[in-house]
């Protein structure tokens, strides 16, 4: 998976060769271990689906967290409209080695919006807005993530397939045709989603256009 950044690198001082990320694949999740200036070493989710860069309460309380609410609030997969489980503000500065990856404000939540699961022992998520400034690409094989500026992405040596997609500020949607085993057919745009563990998760508003009954399971 090769992903282009949209726009140029601009949150932090671009690396000048790749940074090459290890990554554990636990659970159909991909987890990353970086630095943070101040809060040292950060255990973080990688969430293309997830709009902003999030860290638990337990993390982020180690640096000085803005309580500042007046902005709208988050939730996992964009803008929501249940309550609220933002904390505040704080601010990161994200490295590995004596690259910068990310400096920029990140959101805080309630450990239990983050930490979905206790085994995963993680201290937040890396969301979409860090893969807007990079060239991004993830190695499942060799458990890697590739990281570089986007005036160096170029497109794999081995044999692949490029896929037409739209860059949004919530994430990153492909067009896609849709045939149920009736041969109805479906017209979606999918987000790229590396957070959830399921193939293809459809929204509920679905229902009736793939023949589904709109009553609860």
């Amino acid at each position: 998976l090769v992903g282009q950044a949209a726009t140029p690198a601009s949150v932090a001082s671009a690396p000048q060769q790749f940074v090459v990320l290890p990554f554990e694949y636990v659970d159909r999740h991909i987890f990353v271990k970086v630095e943070d200036s101040n809060l040292g070493t950060l255990r973080l989710m990688v969430d293309t689906g997830w709009e902003v860069t999030t860290l638990a309460f337990s993390s982020a309380s180690k640096g000085k967290i803005r309580n500042n609410m007046t902005d709208r609030f988050y939730t996992g997969e964009g803008f929501g409209s249940g309550k609220s489980k933002m904390l505040g503000h704080i601010q990161i500065s994200l490295h590995s080695g004596n690259s910068n990856l990310l400096d920029q404000d990140a959101l805080v939540f309630e450990d239990a919006a983050v930490m979905l699961s206790p085994q995963w022992q993680m201290d937040g998520v890396l969301g979409w807005d860090f893969f807007q400034h990079w060239c991004v690409r993830l190695r499942y094989g060799a458990r890697q993530m590739e990281i570089s500026p986007p005036q160096n992405c170029a497109a794999p040596a081995e044999k692949h397939e490029t896929l037409k997609m739209q860059w949004t500020p919530q994430g990153l949607l492909m067009p896609a045709t849709l045939t149920l085993a009736d041969d109805h057919v479906l017209k979606l745009q999918l987000m790229l989603d590396t957070g959830n563990d399921t193939t293809l998760f459809l929204h509920p508003q679905l229902r009736s256009a793939a023949g589904l009954s709109n009553e609860a399971s």
